[in-house]
């Protein structure tokens, strides 16, 4: 059986793909999938299973054709051997594919809702924010040890998503969590991450003196809250004071984490922006935080995903077009230095990226050795230097946008 559909790529042809994949899984609970691109370029994909049609179970295959622009031009369903289904089957399946077709057209969704774990280390965040859809809240409000700088923090992240089931709900969930929290990230300058799924190995302080060590699963498990319904405003933790600037720079000690002031400012402009700009930014956000979280572990991959964040910035904005240009353009000149940018360039991102090079980490050998050397000078300023102004270029950029 041939199906002409003919969507082009768009908003029609993904709903039309998520209610055929949803319609399907309520059909066949178990199947395999696989895919390939043809010669020509064109995109086929198949699934093949059970498929459940009264008290009767028939394997067959469905499989949707691409053309290389990206058009869905057919679905062909056949049996196990790639021949015709039975007629009988032909008559059901026509009723399911016209029902998966008027779905799509009308395109209804349920709304779901979502809560992420996230993590970061620092002081405890000071209260809950309610941000574009999104609650942002500690996740365990009664931490005794609220000002502790070299510690992990488990925050919640609560949103509504629509959806045309619970497994496509997942889908979208998890792709609006990561661009939020990115952003969050960038905004902040926060490294906000998800837990990994290993075990570790952790220090367990003794009465009598002393440490064993045992490994443990990660993960922070909350007591007594719900994961299954957005609360409400100040029902399990105070509001945040947004009592922050995103011109501050690094955590101060004796101090809660609390968003910037223009938290709110700046991601309504990420909605109402350009589509260059919004995506330039939301590019940028992933590797600033990819920076963020990477960047005590290895020091050199944090300053080369900064550069390579300004630099997805001035790609987005025509106004500059490379990284040098957007630099000189966001930054004062006592804080602009030629030489300097063009190190940062070459030496933190492209000597990393190309040559595998790590200045800064080479740099910490400086530590144990009194005197200086002409290598560890540069490579420091770099990094002391570069993270400081990088930031500032982009906030600069921001603040002008706002």
């Amino acid at each position: 059986m041939l199906w002409k559909v003919d969507l082009v790529k768009g908003e029609n042809q993904t709903a039309f793909v998520e209610h055929l994949g949803a319609a399907l899984r309520v059909r066949m609970p178990s199947y395999t999938a696989s895919a390939h691109f043809s010669d020509d370029g064109a995109f086929v994909t198949s699934v093949k299973g059970l498929f459940a049609f009264g008290e009767e179970q028939q394997e067959i295959s469905w499989e949707m054709n691409k053309s290389s622009d990206g058009t869905l031009v057919s679905v062909r369903v056949s049996d196990a051997n790639g021949k015709e289904v039975p007629r009988l089957l032909k008559y059901e399946l026509n009723g399911f594919f016209t029902n998966v077709l008027t779905e799509a057209l009308s395109n209804k969704r349920k709304e779901f809702f979502h809560h992420s774990t996230y993590y970061y280390v620092g002081p405890q965040l000071d209260g809950e924010y309610w941000l574009k859809g999104f609650r942002l809240a500690p996740a365990f409000p009664n931490d005794p040890d609220l000002y502790l700088i070299n510690a992990e923090r488990p925050v919640a992240l609560d949103y509504y998503v629509n959806a045309v089931d619970a497994h496509m709900a997942v889908a979208i969930s998890e792709a609006r969590a990561k661009r939020f929290i990115a952003r969050l990230s960038l905004i902040s300058n926060i490294g906000f991450y998800k837990s990994g799924g290993e075990q570790r190995w952790v220090l367990i302080p003794q009465p009598e003196g002393g440490f064993i060590s045992q490994r443990y699963q990660l993960g922070y498990a909350a007591q007594n809250i719900s994961h299954f319904a957005m609360p409400s405003k100040g029902e399990l933790s105070r509001l945040g004071d947004y009592s922050s600037s995103i011109k501050d720079w690094g955590l101060r000690a004796g101090k809660l984490l609390s968003l910037p002031h223009e938290t709110r400012r700046i991601l309504q402009w990420i909605e109402d922006a350009k589509n260059n700009l919004s995506e330039a930014f939301d590019n940028a956000a992933r590797m600033y935080q990819a920076a963020l979280v990477i960047g005590g572990i290895y020091p050199s991959i944090s300053l080369a995903y900064k550069v390579a964040a300004v630099e997805a910035l001035s790609l987005g904005d025509t106004r500059y077009g490379s990284f040098g240009t957007f630099m000189e353009g966001n930054l004062e000149t006592k804080d602009y230095d030629k030489k300097f940018i063009d190190a940062l360039y070459g030496i933190a991102r492209s000597a990393h990226f190309h040559s595998g090079r790590f200045p800064v980490d080479d740099a910490l050998d400086q530590l144990y050795n009194p005197f200086w050397t002409e290598h560890g000078l540069v490579s420091a300023d770099l990094s002391w230097t570069g993270h400081r102004i990088l930031r500032l270029a982009m906030i600069n950029w921001l603040v002008m946008l706002l």
